[in-house]
């Protein structure tokens, strides 16, 4: 039997075509972001013209004992946690030391309001059950509320009836109508905080970060104007992704030596960079429609969020920002962004073998996405212009999170594989083995791509710290 031998016209190779050079597609980035900002700004008109058509959509209660600005007089105690009496059986005075320690945790249980306001301006804002009776311990829960009797002074308050999700303020709070009755609770307890509700909103020439500001809160927006506000932030997020992929493909040839690892490891492990891109905006934008179905946890969230940046640990971000100082603003955002979360907890944290710090991030991208849930009125007047601090700011965390990634996989394979060659890759002894010596030179080059996302992230982070702080502060 003869071998087969085939033909040489099949072994002729047709000549190649030439191949055209790489054009990044800059237009349908850009399109994808700006069509999602076009829509986020869409909602937050649509949105605008709705609230004015719902009472109270705007209120907000000042602390104030007499009304120098108009208002409704409204007399405040906190909530007690779980509907428990934390006045029963201590003296007033003892009590009112104890109030004004849990006013400080009454953005998580709420508060109880008793308002010097008549049946018909009440009725307005009833969305089911019926209106207390006046004198008579019933209230009007928040549309987030659980518990069905709050005791108050050994006196138990039973809920009748709900609010309206478009209340502002009163999320997770109580209203009832004062009434001489009940005053010893309310109008003549020591514990009490006197105050003003301004149903549309603070004075013009006081605004929501003011000390006087005793409780305010957004209230909840339609379920389609939450739809349309996460898809919105999709195609922004989505958009600006591509965008970054394009600058990075496109400045791998004029960039510094010490970015061309970096580049050089983008461009070759595409389906890896993908990847971290799915991996967190998919728990972001996950954790962000769960949200939308559990509203209290968002809300308890975003209250947490809050506390932290105007009490909290972050509280000097909060002040750099109300003391209106953009530089100051810029420096506290960065040293936070940059030094602490990627510097420090995912870079530091990833140097040996587990990535922490690329958990770390991505535990962080889901306690955002469930703070950013689209439940809450006025929230697209915010995101139009800062979903572009959202691209700038996670753009570099996920690059650090891809660059921590690749550093850890290497090492756990070499540990793996050859734990005695690794182990003497880190001493003089791998010049004389050729795998030790090839896994030190991995090493390095893995180093020189760690410096890399180094630089690149402090510039990017730079970057959206300062276009956060000049739109938060000249828009916001």
């Amino acid at each position: 039997m003869t071998d087969f031998v085939p033909d040489p016209v099949f072994l002729a190779r047709s000549p190649a075509s030439p191949r055209r050079p790489h054009r990044p597609r800059w237009w349908a980035s850009a399109a994808l972001l700006t069509s999602g900002i076009f829509l986020v700004l869409d909602v937050a008109l649509r949105e605008h013209r709705w609230m004015e058509t719902q009472p109270w959509s705007r209120a907000v209660v000042l602390r104030a004992a007499n009304a120098p600005y108009g208002g409704i007089r409204v007399w405040m105690r906190p909530a007690p946690a779980d509907g428990e009496d934390v006045g029963l059986g201590i003296s007033i005075e003892e009590q009112a030391r104890l109030n004004e320690y849990e006013a400080g945790k009454a953005d998580f249980t709420g508060w109880i309001a008793a308002v010097d306001a008549n049946a018909s301006a009440l009725d307005r804002l009833l969305d089911s059950g019926r209106l207390p009776r006046p004198g008579q311990p019933e209230l009007l829960a928040g549309p987030l509320t659980s518990a069905q009797t709050i005791v108050l002074d050994a006196l138990p308050f039973t809920v009748v009836g709900r609010l309206k999700p478009s209340v502002a303020s009163f999320t997770i709070s109580y209203l009832l109508p004062a009434s001489p009755a009940l005053a010893s609770h309310f109008q003549n307890h020591p514990a009490a905080i006197p105050g003003y509700v301004f149903p549309k909103g603070p004075p013009e020439h006081l605004d929501a970060g003011s000390d006087q500001v005793l409780l305010w809160s957004p209230a909840q927006t339609l379920a389609v104007y939450s739809a349309e506000l996460w898809l919105g932030l999709l195609l922004v997020v989505w958009g600006g992704a591509q965008l970054y992929r394009r600058v990075f493909l496109s400045a791998r040839r004029g960039a510094p030596r010490l970015l061309q690892p970096l580049l050089s490891e983008i461009t070759r492990r595409s389906h890896e960079w993908q990847a971290a891109h799915i991996m967190l905006y998919g728990l972001f934008f996950g954790a962000m429609a769960a949200a939308c179905f559990h509203p209290k946890l968002a809300y308890m969230v975003k209250a947490y969020v809050t506390h932290e940046f105007s009490q909290g640990r972050l509280g000097y971000i909060g002040a750099a920002y109300e003391s209106q100082n953009i530089p100051r603003a810029t420096l506290a955002t960065f040293v936070n962004n940059y030094v602490v979360q990627t510097l420090v907890l995912t870079f530091g944290a990833s140097l040996v073998v587990i990535p922490l710090g690329a958990l770390k991030t991505a535990m962080s991208f889901m306690m955002v996405g469930l703070g950013m849930a689209p439940l809450w009125t006025q929230q697209a007047g915010l995101y139009w212009y800062h979903a572009i601090t959202l691209v700038l700011e996670m753009e570099a965390y996920v690059l650090a999170v891809f660059v921590a990634i690749r550093w850890c996989t290497f090492q756990m394979r070499a540990l793996l594989l050859s734990p005695r060659a690794f182990f003497r890759a880190l001493t003089w002894r791998a010049e004389r083995e050729g795998s030790s010596r090839f896994i030190r030179k991995r090493l390095c080059w893995n180093g020189r791509v760690m410096l890399g996302g180094v630089i690149a992230t402090a510039l990017m982070l730079a970057l959206a710290a300062l276009y956060e702080a000049a739109t938060l502060i000249v828009i916001g």
